[in-house]
């Protein structure tokens, strides 16, 4: 997993930020892929990754309420 030299994300992992701060990795990758930006490009690829892992989840909760009990 790729690890943030600089930055906000310093010294966290893709999946670190991720829970850290999703809308604001998002942001940060869509830069990165719009620019082309060399020094983000494994972080571009484990993001695809975890999006992918994310995305195939299975979904537990019947509902989205606080406290629910499904």
């Amino acid at each position: 997993m790729h690890i943030f030299k600089s930055g906000d994300f310093r010294g966290q992992s893709i999946d670190q930020a991720m829970l850290r701060d999703a809308p604001r990795l998002y942001k940060l990758m869509e830069w990165a892929q719009k620019e082309k930006i060399r020094g983000l490009q494994s972080a571009l690829k484990d993001f695809g990754v975890l999006r992918r892992k994310l995305q195939n989840a299975a979904v537990k909760a019947n509902c989205a309420e606080s406290g629910c009990q499904g």
